[in-house]
């Protein structure tokens, strides 16, 4: 794993060697030549990913969605989740010998999200997004006047939204006006029949 570091944002990526002039960057091939151009427009710098001395951390893994592991008494505990914060997959992953990043990497592997860039993110923060989502979705599920999503479920407006009936109520209640009754005309005897 390496890190690539520009002015205004940093990443990991998966670095492979290919042959003396052309490395694999996460799902890119570069010549070497090209690759050190790239940075250096940039203003960027490569350096392998230094260790994290951790015991929990959370990584942005692109469009993909995010990571988040933590350490646990047999092991690391980890969870995906999609862009939205939901989770996607979660679990434990018992090795007490490896390191957060080298758990990670394995995550990674395992789910198909080898070949992204990471960057990593403050847990903290994200679990807060992850939590909001959280209590936001459930909000959403219990809420019962119109989905006012505000942080206070149902907030007072029951009573007033009881006493509203919806439109598919009233249509069902409603009485259906009658089309005005036509006189029937009939032809006296002296009229010729006619066909209309």
């Amino acid at each position: 794993m390496i890190q690539v570091t520009y002015p205004d944002r940093s990443f990991a990526a998966k670095c492979e060697y290919v042959d003396d002039y052309h490395l694999k960057v996460a799902n890119e091939l570069f010549h070497i030549c090209q690759f050190a151009e790239i940075l250096e427009r940039g203003g960027g710098s490569c350096q392998p990913e230094p260790i994290l001395e951790l015991d929990r951390a959370a990584w942005d893994m692109g469009h993909r969605g995010f990571l988040a592991v933590q350490s646990s008494e047999f092991g690391w505990d980890y969870t995906f989740y999609d862009k939205e914060f939901h989770e996607l997959d979660g679990g434990q992953l018992d090795d007490l010998e490896i390191s957060l990043q080298e758990a990670r990497n394995a995550l990674a592997a395992d789910f198909g999200w080898s070949r992204r860039s990471m960057t990593l993110i403050s847990y903290d923060d994200f679990m807060e997004k992850v939590e909001g989502n959280y209590l936001r979705s459930a909000e959403m599920a219990m809420e019962d006047d119109y989905g006012m999503i505000d942080g206070i479920i149902n907030n007072g407006k029951k009573q007033e939204s009881e006493e509203r009936q919806s439109v598919l109520e009233q249509l069902r209640t409603a009485e259906v006006p009658q089309p005005p009754e036509l006189p029937v005309r009939t032809p006296s005897r002296d009229e010729p029949e006619r066909c209309w």
